[in-house]
């Protein structure tokens, strides 16, 4: 089931222009199963996630996106306020001690380049990592998939949607059902542990009207834009800026 873990909506988010309602029937229209509203430090949203679910028919998991010192992490499952601004390692920490996960999100972005060092301190703290993202440039992207295979955390997609026509640029896939944050934790967690990552949670991007696998999109577009390998963050800084459109 496709579940676009990244979403900001504008009651709860200053930079997004994407009305709740209007991500629910988005997300029905294009095809999701599941969203998760990672609103910026907020998790407002958290009562109403069961009726939000009832009324939508989708899964709906209501998570915050935390910014740390460095970068931001996709959280979920603690509650508790967690000061925004504190080093990845103390953040790391406070989650972990609420029960909760924490996704990085686009740690190789422009806007996010210390999070990229930030994080091969703490990868064994860290319960997956965003490879896909729909703000991020493919050879960011292709920075942040390399990470997570090489620290065996599962590759996870998402759009960053702040507007409607940005809904299901990335979305993660998984192979188990969701219908709660209880499942999703657990499927997350369960994909950290396993040899056999991506035949548990995979990633799709939207094409048209229907989704495909991420993966052979992302090669064509890395290879498009920047013919050699990228490998470092220098790298990154020197690459073009572009944004793609899944459509291309």
């Amino acid at each position: 089931m496709l579940i676009d873990i990244h979403i900001h909506t504008e009651e709860f988010s200053l930079d997004s222009q994407f009305p709740l309602r209007r991500v629910l029937s988005s997300a029905v229209e294009i095809g999701l199963a599941g969203v998760c509203i990672t609103d910026h430090e907020s998790l407002a949203l958290y009562s109403e996630a069961e009726a939000l679910s009832k009324e939508s028919g989708l899964v709906v998991i209501i998570g915050k996106e935390y910014s740390c010192q460095e970068g931001h992490l996709l959280v979920f499952g603690a509650l508790d306020y967690i000061k925004p601004g504190l080093p990845l390692e103390s953040a790391l920490k406070k989650i972990k001690s609420q029960g909760g996960i924490a996704i990085a999100a686009h740690p190789f972005r422009w806007d996010s380049l210390q999070m990229g060092e930030a994080i091969k301190k703490c990868a064994p703290e860290l319960d997956g990592v965003e490879a896909f993202n729909g703000g991020a440039t493919a050879e960011e992207n292709l920075l942040a998939y390399e990470f997570a295979v090489e620290n065996g955390l599962p590759v996870l997609g998402g759009s960053d949607a702040h507007h409607e026509t940005r809904i299901g640029r990335f979305a993660t896939e998984f192979s188990t059902p969701i219908q709660s944050e209880a499942d999703f934790i657990r499927a997350i967690a369960k994909a950290k542990n396993s040899k056999r990552k991506l035949e548990s949670i995979n990633v799709s991007t939207r094409q048209g009207t229907s989704f495909v696998s991420a993966y052979p999109h992302q090669k064509r577009l890395h290879e498009r834009v920047s013919p050699p390998p990228v490998h470092s963050i220098k790298d990154v800084l020197s690459a073009p800026r572009n944004r793609f459109s899944v459509e291309e």
